[in-house]
């Protein structure tokens, strides 16, 4: 580190000319070498040879100002002010800027080789071109880092530019190993009573096994004695139990495949392996319970600073939707040994229709894209895993409640009922026509239970009926001293099933229906997938009675996909595919992001949808659309040049009613860089000249 020069001036009134002496005007703020805690960096250590003069000189003012006019004796009433230079000057070492990394680039070592590979090297004509003619909306340092992009880093460039035969194996060989390395991401889930830690890779070859999860775990917080989700406890567990499994998980990572590998992209765990690094950190960041989100959330915040890599905050709801995207691309060998079915795994193409439902949702979405994703139908009141779970715990025995090790009482109202699997429904047959669902069927015991909405079309769902019947009808057979035996419990919970999942299946129909009606008109592809997905679809009935559904309405050609039940409720493993979804779309999310309690999934809703969320980034490599907030006081100018860059979507007055402006740009290494009329400017920089 160099030393500042100390500045002192003498200044006198000038009694003589025989000594020559320098006028000076007076100085503004003395331009200072900016001051850093960090050590000299390499760029400083190129500029240590350089000598600059300096002069030293002394000030006998006692004013702040050196050239302030006082009266002297024997002196005219406005004397001259001379600043006079003593002694031999000084030289010091300045350099010019201290960390000029921050202002060129990173400094990069290049090895002999990569040495070898630039001196042979010619650029793409179309980089090289843009680069030294059009791109004039960049300033040198800009240009300077593009052209660095291209020369510095082979397993890149060797993509896109031509290259000598004589290095063509090298270095095509050192590209087909990064690009197998494929994508891995850590995940984490806490959006209510589970955590959940996980790690997924993608990798972009073209087999039945290009998805592989390595590690998958879950906890579940005990709230037995609450029958029922109690926030604290849940919070608690998550406290307690992340930091382990995030552990854990570690030692599952892959292990570094060669010796020569970069050390940048692998990690040294306690026992002194070496692992592969995550490319990203995964975690839910909404909807869900906020205290709980923001611990899973924070943590993998944390490990994205620590490992400096990308962090994605992952919409709970769409790792659903895209869970059965995730089981096609895996082998058979890793799933659930529930999975009975020889044919391979359905991979929903869009557009398809979801089911999504849970103890926190009941929606029917239409998806065409893995961020566009449209609500057909939703629940009016209460979701439909919530509803199943409060009439389990009225029809279910006291003896099964006090032996149950979960909350998940739907699951138990299903192994009760059908205590044979699908034995006990292999007889089953949805209605056949809208007025056969409006037929009642009474039971044994004079009770009936009833569909909501059954005289109507409506694209609605109600669940709330379900425990409200049974509470009565149970409430009932109390006062009036009857006992309920374990046949009609069994009878009863058949029931309230049959009732609860013909209710889905009919808004289904209508819903295809529509769908089928508009893909003629507009033209549009037909939907021919229906995609169920959420904890109630582990449940196997509802499963039947979608396919009779399907079958008897003239929609048998329209595939059911589902996920191995394990994979329906609540897992990390659905939110790392997500987000290796969204990373690869060019998305991810700034650090600045915080937990969201209510997120919803259309963008004709009042947050704006998934992509309404504030602190999305978009990475753009080539064709990218961008989506992004226009509020009338928030007006925006769009500069459009041709360089990979970051942009950050941030919404900072949020309207009553957001709108959105869609903005694709297809030029090859277009980018779209957008300004803001109140300041914002894109990720990382700060003027067109950065």
């Amino acid at each position: 580190m160099y030393t500042r020069p100390k500045l002192s001036v003498v200044t006198s009134t000038a009694q003589t000319l025989s000594r020559p002496s320098l006028s000076l005007k007076s100085p503004g703020p003395f331009p200072r070498t900016p001051i850093s805690p960090v050590p000299p960096s390499p760029g400083a250590k190129r500029f240590s040879t350089i000598q600059a003069p300096s002069y030293n000189y002394t000030n006998s003012c006692k004013s702040k100002s050196i050239l302030k006019k006082q009266p002297m004796v024997g002196a005219t009433s406005h004397a001259d002010k001379r600043i006079q230079f003593h002694g031999t000057p000084t030289v010091h070492c300045v350099t010019p800027i201290e960390n000029p990394e921050e202002y060129y680039g990173t400094y990069t070592k290049l090895s002999k080789e990569e040495r070898r590979w630039m001196n042979c090297q010619i650029p793409h004509p179309r980089v090289e071109s843009w680069v030294r003619g059009d791109g004039m909306f960049l300033g040198i340092c800009a240009r300077l880092r593009l052209l660095g992009l291209v020369a510095r880093i082979p397993e890149i460039a060797v993509q896109r530019l031509d290259f000598d035969d004589c290095h063509s194996d090298d270095i095509s060989e050192r590209g087909n190993r990064e690009t197998n390395r494929g994508l891995l991401t850590l995940a984490i889930e806490t959006s209510c009573d589970d955590t959940s830690v996980a790690i997924v890779e993608k990798n972009d070859r073209p087999r039945d096994d290009s998805a592989r999860i390595h590690f998958l775990e879950n906890v579940t917080a005990d709230t037995r004695k609450y029958r029922g989700i109690h926030p604290m406890v849940a919070l608690e567990s998550h406290q307690e139990n992340l930091a382990k499994l995030v552990n854990k998980a570690l030692q599952h990572l892959p292990p570094v495949s060669e010796d020569g590998e970069d050390t940048s992209k692998w990690i040294r765990l306690s026992d002194g392996s070496q692992r592969r690094k995550p490319d990203f950190i995964s975690a839910t960041r909404g909807p869900g319970m906020r205290a709980n989100l923001f611990t899973g959330l924070d943590t993998g915040k944390g490990l994205s600073v620590a490992w400096q890599i990308p962090f994605i905050g992952v919409h709970h709801m769409q790792a659903h939707l895209l869970t059965p995207r995730l089981v096609s691309a895996m082998s058979r060998a890793q799933h659930d040994s529930d999975v009975t079915s020889s044919n391979p795994p359905v991979a929903p193409e869009f557009p398809f229709l979801s089911i999504l439902v849970s103890g926190g949702h009941s929606m029917l979405v239409e998806s065409t894209s893995i961020t566009d994703h449209t609500i057909i139908a939703s629940t009016a009141d209460v979701a439909i895993g919530d509803s199943l779970d409060k009439a389990a715990r009225e029809i279910l025995p006291t003896s099964v409640l006090d032996e149950a090790k979960t909350t998940m009482y739907g699951k138990l109202l299903e192994q009760f009922a059908f205590p044979g699997g699908s034995a006990d429904w292999g007889s089953y047959c949805a209605p056949k026509t809208r007025g056969q669902e409006l037929v009642k069927q009474p039971s044994p015991w004079g009770w009936t239970l009833t569909s909501p909405f059954a005289n109507t079309r409506q694209l609605q769902f109600s669940f709330s009926f379900l425990p409200s019947m049974i509470t009565k009808l149970m409430e009932a057979k109390k006062t009036a001293g009857e006992d309920v035996s374990d046949e009609e419990r069994v009878s009863l919970a058949r029931e309230s099933m049959r009732v609860c999942f013909e209710h889905l299946g009919s808004r289904t129909i209508i819903a295809l229906e529509e769908l089928q009606q508009k893909a003629r008109n507009k033209g549009v592809p037909e939907v021919k997938t229906l995609v169920v997905s959420g904890g109630v679809a582990a449940n196997r009935f509802l499963m039947a009675v979608l396919r009779s559904f399907l079958d008897v309405r003239g929609f048998g050609h329209v595939e059911i996909v589902a996920p191995p039940p394990y994979l329906c409720t609540d897992n990390a493993a659905m939110i790392g595919w997500a987000g290796i979804e969204m990373f690869e779309a060019g998305f991810s999310t700034d650090l600045g992001g915080r937990a969201l309690r209510k997120w919803a999934l259309d963008p004709r809703a009042e947050d704006g949808g998934l992509l309404g969320a504030d602190c999305w980034m978009i990475k753009d490599y080539g064709t990218t659309r961008f989506l992004t907030h226009t509020p009338s006081s928030l007006a925006a100018s769009t500069t459009l040049t041709s360089a990979p860059s970051l942009v950050i979507l941030s919404k900072r007055q949020q309207p009553a009613c957001p709108q959105f402006f869609l903005l694709e740009s297809k030029a090859p290494e277009a980018l779209l860089q957008t300004r803001l009329d109140n300041g914002t400017t894109p990720y990382g920089s700060s003027s067109p000249e950065s």
